[in-house]
């Protein structure tokens, strides 16, 4: 009876002989190791091609979900927007001057402004933006204003007033620099108390019991040549 090649006694064999029939055992080895190696190349290449997939529609899918508006539309229904990534075009009314953590865009048909706030990725808006028409794009949040929150507010106010009269009386006024800036914060001051009187009147006419105001908290932001 005829044997195959695995039940022949290869140590009878010339070295010769052993060396074919080894040749021999590992071509068919890697003849039978071939289809599950071409089955974990086409594994591979499919799941390469399914994660460059995933990433492109993550990416699409992240850029579709920023809402394109104006500052009418964003004025009209920023309820509605709250939570919500947003890019905004308008042109740049007021950057504020101390610490230019804000800024204020306007459009001709409305009165009323959009207030853009600085996040963490952007130190401060540069005084140069005033004038001059960006693209922001950032994520819109809501303040809610109660009788806490201005009561709060007007102790910080109160408070920050009774330290600037306590430096007047011990420096006497001497020095006319910082009595200069002093003047500054004391208007600051009672424009904050401004604020939040007239926001009092306003609270009693509420039926949430609180005010509602709205800004973008600025992610990145475009100036449009």
């Amino acid at each position: 009876m005829e044997q195959g090649v695995n039940s022949i006694p290869t140590f009878f064999l010339p070295l010769s002989h052993k060396k074919i029939i080894f040749n021999t055992l590992k071509i068919a080895s890697m003849r039978k190791l071939f289809p599950f190696f071409l089955i974990a190349v086409l594994f591979m290449a499919c799941n390469n091609s399914g994660t460059q997939s995933t990433n492109k529609e993550s990416a699409a899918k992240e850029t579709s979900s920023i809402i394109e508006v104006d500052v009418p539309t964003f004025l009209k229904a920023p309820k509605s927007l709250t939570g919500k990534q947003v890019r905004i075009k308008g042109e740049v009314a007021h950057v504020c001057k101390h610490g230019g953590k804000r800024l204020f865009l306007m459009h001709p048909d409305c009165e009323d402004r959009v207030k853009v706030t600085a996040d963490d990725n952007i130190p401060a808006f540069k005084q140069e933006l005033e004038g001059s028409v960006v693209v922001v794009t950032g994520l819109v949040e809501e303040l809610k204003v109660d009788k806490t929150y201005l009561d709060e507010w007007q102790a910080e106010v109160e408070a920050e007033s009774h330290k600037e009269s306590e430096k007047k009386i011990h420096t006497g006024g001497a020095d006319h620099e910082k009595e200069a800036k002093e003047g500054e914060d004391h208007d600051e001051n009672d424009h904050a108390m401004e604020q939040i009187n007239a926001m009092r009147e306003k609270l009693k006419n509420s039926e949430e019991g609180y005010l509602s105001f709205f800004s973008i908290a600025c992610e990145t932001i475009d100036e449009v040549k």
